[in-house]
């Protein structure tokens, strides 16, 4: 019997080093959306239309605790994602202006799978009328399962990216639905 004690104490000494491991911030390119996430082409009406104004809300990562979604992480994301579908203009003078607000990151405290939902507070504004095309919250939901990240704050990572990059993509099909009337001369 006392044979197995020492075996037991590396053994479970193991077990709380890969269970306590730091949290780390959900990271851009985690987030990011590529064309295959995307469901529809872009029209060629709104292709390099958009910039991205403003991202807030999120929170830095504190490595003791739970891995979280901060500001300039959101927003390389969403620039990217915008890139990929074709949407980003290249030009500091828009027409479309796109503003994010992170308003709730739901995440489980523990668990074998863990889903994360992200609420995000978009805003489009046509910058030449003034007009708000876009004034809404999405949400979306990922979950990282236990055979993608054996460490709890792994996967954790992993499904506040997927939820992120769920929220994206979402925001990106809302985006090719909007109308944008001609400027006049």
């Amino acid at each position: 019997m006392t044979a197995n004690r020492p075996a037991r104490a590396v053994l479970l000494s193991c077990a709380l080093a890969l269970g306590s491991a730091c949290a780390e911030g959900a990271t851009a390119r985690g987030m990011t959306v590529t064309p295959d996430d995307l469901r529809s082409p872009t029209s060629p009406g709104l292709a390099g239309q958009f910039a991205v104004s403003e991202v807030g809300g999120g929170t830095q990562t504190n490595p003791m605790w739970t891995s979280q979604i901060d500001d300039a992480s959101f927003r390389e994301a969403l620039v990217e994602s915008l890139r990929a579908a074709g949407l980003l203009s290249g030009r500091p003078d828009a027409p479309l202006a796109v503003e994010a607000r992170l308003v709730k990151l739901d995440q489980p405290m523990f668990g074998l799978d863990m889903t994360v939902t992200s609420i995000v507070h978009y805003t489009v504004k046509d910058v030449r009328s003034g007009a708000m095309l876009i004034d809404e919250d999405v949400t979306a939901q990922h979950t990282a399962k236990m055979g993608e990240a054996f460490v709890g704050a792994t996967r954790l990572k992993l499904a506040n990216e997927g939820s992120a990059r769920k929220n994206i993509a979402a925001l990106i099909e809302r985006l090719k639905q909007i109308r944008v009337a001609a400027p006049s001369m």
